[in-house]
């Protein structure tokens, strides 16, 4: 007897030439980012923490077996594996692992606009997906063997397979164990990845259950059901093998003290948290710019009261940044790797404009976000008003469905149920609960280490901003006006700008750094001796990385990281503008600029630590 044909929802997707394209200029790039650390004298240099990480590599080179240190806390593992070849190859040099990154972060940028290509056109998934690679956070971390480009590549590449399980019309389950393997990968090399696998089961464990809600007798009810099952079985294997993982790993850095709870931190940093966000998303929020224009109604009054109030005294009367920093601030990215002062890049009128913007952004986000909460609440509690044997009220007409949309195989006549809208656009479902997961993870893990960082939320960035257009588009009574295109566009130009200067001002940084260095260096000094800022300091340390924290009153702390260090010469960052140093006098000064104007003045003084 033939089997029924099962009800499964179509996902257009792009054509294999615009795959093609697509992987050219997301390798296009990446190129161009390492081009411009290479102008600015970053390339062969590590930058921020992944010094630890090229010890960690060229210590399983030399001896044979992965050894990470105490101060790497991330689980690095897959990351070591997989640049195993280009080690072997290469051996201890820094600039292919510098690349090895770069290939990453420019798939990761590819698998992503497959993604949001399933539910935006063309022209919606490369705004998206352009949030992301021209904004401040990408072109730094690209060129680099820090562990976000592979995780983000990998996480990517898990929901694109993960997308396949959802829409596969054979060998579903096939997709799921594929898709769990790029994530179990991803979380070897960053715990923070868990949230891609948590994505991808609960969306298809979800879509399993809504089959069964109107199931088809025969085999294909059998079949369901046994997707589901397969699928928990895989769930659990998958957290025995992520579990046993990481205990190994926490393992391998020593034992420590046991880290202290840090209970309000999640409030405090999902404030910050969501600033860094809307600014990050800025150019697809501007697409709203026209929302004033629509019919108001008491919904969005009230949504946008209670937007005020929350809003606005955290921007304007807070004592504490509204960004998480770490890429983003006024000072550049990264400014405390260097001891000392920290003196200013953007002028503070740029600066207040873009946490005004910033602001506006996240007012606009956040008064969003309420006015749909409080549509759904009105329809729910409508919904249970009504009596029995009353009839129900009409449930609202889904568009029209367009070559870019999905498309499912069901009568348009029929009466559509209340969930028929998600299950018609899975992938931006599994965008939304891959965003929603990173964020509460690393809202999670805030309480432990209170600290977060814009470069966490980076991997979130297209699928976010893809959602906000896909709501922009939907949201609007007739076609999307040209203003709001405009509008979208200087977003865009203007996040492109930002971005442009601080990955030139984080590549000059670095690279100064580095050169003042070997300037000393060459002067007579003793590598391990001079603390030209945590790459250089950390990297050229002879002895291993202490357990426990011992820092140095007039130091960095990162000189506490290593027992018995010396000092014999200090750099520091002083302002660009001064004319005339101050007493004592420096042993050396450097100036450097960047290709967009940004300028450095690091300056070298003797200290003496066990000198």
């Amino acid at each position: 007897m033939r089997r029924p044909a099962r009800e499964v929802f179509v996902v257009a997707s792009a054509s294999a030439r615009e795959r093609w394209v697509a992987l050219a200029c997301s390798f296009a790039i990446a190129a161009t980012y390492v081009l411009i650390a290479g102008l600015d004298g970053a390339l062969g240099v590590p930058r921020n923490d992944d010094w630890g990480y090229y010890r960690t590599a060229f210590d399983a080179l030399h001896q044979g077996w992965f050894a990470p240190d105490p101060f790497t806390r991330t689980m690095l593992v897959g990351q070591i594996l997989l640049a195993q070849p280009v080690i072997a190859v290469f051996g201890a040099s820094i600039v292919p692992l510098q690349l090895f990154g770069a290939v990453f972060s420019a798939i990761g940028l590819w698998a992503c606009y497959l993604v949001v290509r399933h539910f935006l056109e063309v022209r919606w998934a490369v705004f998206s997906v352009a949030c992301l690679a021209l904004g401040p956070i990408y072109g730094s971390l690209g060129p680099t063997f820090m562990s976000d480009g592979p995780s983000f590549a990998l996480q990517a590449l898990t929901l694109l397979a993960g997308l396949r399980a959802l829409t596969a019309r054979r060998r579903p389950l096939a997709w799921l164990a594929a898709s769990l393997t790029l994530a179990l990968a991803a979380f070897s090399v960053r715990e923070y990845a868990v949230a891609s696998a948590i994505a991808v089961l609960a969306c298809f464990l979800l879509s399993r259950r809504l089959l069964q809600r109107n199931p088809t007798p025969g085999p294909e009810a059998v079949r369901v059901r046994r997707e589901r099952i397969g699928a928990v079985g895989m769930g659990l294997v998958w957290l025995l093998c992520a579990g046993a993982l990481y205990v190994w790993r926490a393992q391998l850095s020593g034992p420590g003290a046991a880290p202290d709870l840090h209970w309000t931190a999640p409030a405090h940093n999902t404030v910050r948290v969501v600033f860094t966000c809307a600014l990050l998303v800025a150019p697809a929020v501007m697409l709203f710019w026209r929302w004033p224009h629509t019919p108001w109604t008491w919904r969005r009054w009230v949504a946008l009261a209670v937007a005020l109030v929350l809003v606005v005294p955290r921007a304007v009367f807070s004592p504490n940044p509204i960004l998480t920093g770490n890429y983003v601030s006024a000072s550049g990215a990264y400014p405390q790797t260097l001891y000392g002062g920290q003196p200013a890049l953007i002028a503070r009128p740029v600066w207040v404009a873009i946490l005004v913007l910033t602001s506006a952004a996240t007012l606009t986000v956040v008064a969003g976000i309420l006015e749909a909460v409080l549509a759904w609440v009105v329809r729910r509690t409508q919904g249970r008003t009504n009596r029995p044997g009353r009839p129900a009220p009409t449930a609202p007409a889904i568009p029209t469905t367009t070559p870019t949309t999905p498309t499912a195989s069901v009568d348009p006549e029929a009466k559509q149920p209340a969930y028929a809208l998600w299950v018609r656009e899975p992938a931006l479902v599994l965008a939304l609960a891959y965003s929603a997961a990173t964020l509460v993870t690393v809202l999670g893990v805030s309480l432990l280490v209170p600290w977060v960082g814009d470069r966490y939320l980076f991997p979130v960035v297209p699928y976010l901003a893809a959602a906000v257009v896909w709501l922009a588009r939907r949201t609007m009574p007739t076609r999307m006006p040209r203003s709001s295109h405009v509008v979208g566009a200087l977003g865009l130009v203007g996040l492109a700008v930002l971005g442009a200067f601080q990955v030139d001002a984080a590549a000059t940084f670095d690279g100064a750094k580095w050169q003042m260095g070997q300037a000393l260096t060459r002067a007579g000094h003793q590598p391990q001796t001079v603390d030209a800022g945590l790459e250089w300091f950390g990297y050229h340390q002879p002895t291993a990385i202490l357990n426990h924290f011992a820092p140095y009153r007039g130091h960095a702390f990162w000189v506490g990281l290593f027992d018995n260090a010396r000092v014999c010469v200090q750099v520091t960052r002083a302002a660009p503008s001064r004319t005339r140093a101050t007493a004592p006098l420096p042993l050396m000064s450097l100036r450097a600029e960047g290709l967009l104007g940004s300028r450095f003045l690091l300056d070298a003084r003797p200290a003496h630590l066990r000198c």
